[in-house]
């Protein structure tokens, strides 16, 4: 009786999340609104443009409505949007430099670690899921995306990737590198983002072509299912992987978003009540609740951090232009005067003896009311 309630309440609800879906699948789910091609407008002036700054990482436009495009688009803006989390903590480590501390290290680089193999899951996806239910549907694949090509890709990408975690020991081992860490994490970063959307670019204009007339609503959803079974399936945080792919779907991962209503929750409840089993189906919420104390929480970690130190050097400079602007504000007269009256021409003896009583009385008359420049006249000048 108990496992006929269960499957009575499971059915109600995947019942009720389809009358939902009649109502929003004809304008297909919401895309978040796109990142700026680079975080760093979002800089303050007063640090140097180079943080924060990144490669474009336009999400693609994903649609019910366009099965091949969706079919791409899913793997491809989840890396670009955890992508844009790296970013944000690199920039952390752009600002602080040698004072970044050894524990925030390690964490960012826990954090990049499961990204890494995130990403490594997507290409491995694409040979053991993606392409051959590509060529099962009598899709035939274009020069540049045959196996050989998509492993050179593979190979290259992998390669980048490993360049950023390499460096976790060298960095941790050697204080001294501390001081251009963040920028060499951003370097890269900038050298894997460019060639990972390079190959985006090229999957999207050349795959949706060939699948639109070979790829109907059904078979779209059958490998739709596979791809996410497979991503759950990936050692060793496949749970943490599907949460990944999907979370993008609902925009903005703030607190006040949510508290405002303007995330999407409803877009990533129709791709679980599509992709996941009825059993899977539950448990996204506490696969959801690791990633947002986990992933989630190390973003807004630096991201505060790093509002901290912007905070102490704009007072920093702030303190530098108040003493710069007292300096140039001070009057000039005292110093000037000083200058002109030690400035003139030293009398001899002889010219002062030289002068009659008369004249060293007029002299001195003058003197009081003559400028500086009448000091340095000589006597033979006076007489004349």
């Amino acid at each position: 009786c108990s496992l006929l309630a269960r499957i009575a309440v499971t059915v109600g609800v995947r019942l009720m999340m389809s009358l939902q879906r009649l109502h929003s699948i004809g304008s297909g789910i919401g895309l978040p609104s796109s990142p700026s091609p680079s975080s760093s407008s979002n800089i303050p002036p007063h640090l140097p443009r180079s943080i924060g700054a990144h490669p474009p990482l336009h999400l693609i436009s994903y649609s019910e409505t366009d099965f091949s495009t969706e079919l791409l688009a899913l793997s491809h803006n989840a890396i670009r949007r955890e992508l844009l989390d790296i970013y944000e903590m690199l920039s952390y480590f752009q600002l602080a430099g040698e004072s970044a501390l050894q524990d925030e290290i390690v964490r960012f680089f826990v954090h990049y670690s499961i990204f890494e193999g995130f990403v490594k899951t997507f290409f491995a996806m694409e040979e053991a899921v993606l392409f051959p239910a590509l060529r099962s549907s009598g899709v035939s694949l274009p020069r540049a995306l045959v196996d050989s090509e998509r492993e050179k890709h593979s190979q290259a990408l992998t390669d980048l990737l490993s360049t950023v975690s390499s460096q976790k020991l060298r960095i941790l081992s050697t204080p001294e590198l501390r001081v251009e860490m963040g920028a060499s994490l951003k370097s890269c970063a900038d050298s894997l983002t460019s060639r990972l959307t390079a190959y985006f670019a090229l999957q999207c204009a050349q795959l949706p072509p060939v699948m639109r007339s070979k790829i109907g609503s059904k078979r779209k959803s059958e490998i739709m299912r596979e791809i996410t079974d497979y991503y759950l399936k990936a050692k060793p945080d496949g749970s943490l992987y599907v949460v990944m792919l999907s979370q993008w779907l609902a925009g903005s991962r703030t607190r006040s978003a949510v508290r405002s209503g303007s995330v999407n929750t409803q877009a990533v409840q129709h791709w679980r009540y599509d992709n996941l089993s009825m059993a899977n189906y539950p448990r996204y919420a506490v696969w959801e609740k690791r990633y947002f104390g986990g992933m989630q929480d190390d973003v807004r970690f630096f991201k505060q951090r790093r509002n901290a130190l912007e905070a102490k050097v704009l007072k920093s400079k702030s303190k530098s232009d108040k003493k710069m602007n007292r300096n140039l504000s001070k009057p000039m007269s005292k110093t000037n005067s000083g200058k002109a009256a030690g400035s003139g021409t030293p009398r001899s003896a002889e010219d002062s003896t030289g002068m009659n009583g008369s004249l060293s009385s007029q002299t001195s008359s003058r003197n009081t009311s003559r400028t500086a420049s009448f000091k340095t006249m000589t006597s033979a000048e006076l007489n004349g």
